[in-house]
């Protein structure tokens, strides 16, 4: 029997020394990104009751024009991804949805709600991997400029990590969704390119 209790007892151990090695990474990880972040602009904040333990975070900071933007690491449906989102960068009117090609074959669940159909004739230089969905084509005219295409063009193919799931724009709120990257290009990308975006409809 004491053996078993020495098992058992280097097993405890074993599980503390994991839990203190895990917590010391991530809150050295925490502070790397905290200092990335702040050299940026932006303010960073681990996400969660219990920040040490945790893998979420958020960024949170401004474009040029004074819209306020948020920033989530999330883990859904088995992944990790990136959540840019920004509840007070309104279109004039409509809606307008950008998803991988691969992807477009069943756009329903994005599409039919806002009552969207496809553009055509698509944007000049229009990146090939995406399709494009609005309420007007107007908006695509209005809206997606050279700007915006260059960074389109910078993201790799969809699923790959850093790439590009969607775009919904709606009236009120605009939300973009990347696939994970342990890389700051990635979201130094997702930034501009909701910066760029914002920055098209002259709110602020």
């Amino acid at each position: 029997m004491i053996w078993l209790q020495l098992v058992l007892l280097g097993l405890l151990l074993l599980a503390l020394l994991t839990g203190v090695y895990a917590a010391v990474a991530n809150q050295r990880r925490h502070k790397e990104r905290a200092r990335q972040a702040n050299e940026r602009g932006w303010r960073y904040a681990p996400g969660g009751w219990q920040p040490i333990f945790k893998t979420n975070y958020r960024l949170t900071g401004s474009t040029m024009r004074g819209i306020v933007w948020e920033l989530d690491r999330v883990w859904r449906d088995g992944r990790l991804e990136f959540i840019w989102r920004a509840a007070k960068a309104p279109l004039p009117y409509g809606a307008l949805v950008i998803l991988p090609a691969q992807t477009e074959k069943n756009p329903d669940p994005l599409v039919a709600p806002f009552n969207l159909h496809r553009v055509r004739p698509l944007p000049p230089h229009w990146p090939p991997d995406y399709e494009l969905f609005a309420t007007h084509n107007a908006l695509a005219e209005r809206c997606l400029d050279t700007a915006v295409t260059q960074i389109l063009h910078q993201y790799p193919p969809w699923p790959q990590p850093g790439s590009l799931g969607r775009i919904v724009w709606r009236q009120k709120s605009l939300i973009i969704v990347g696939c994970y990257e342990n890389d700051w290009v990635a979201l130094d990308r997702i930034v501009a390119l909701g910066t760029a975006l914002t920055a098209v409809t002259g709110t602020g």
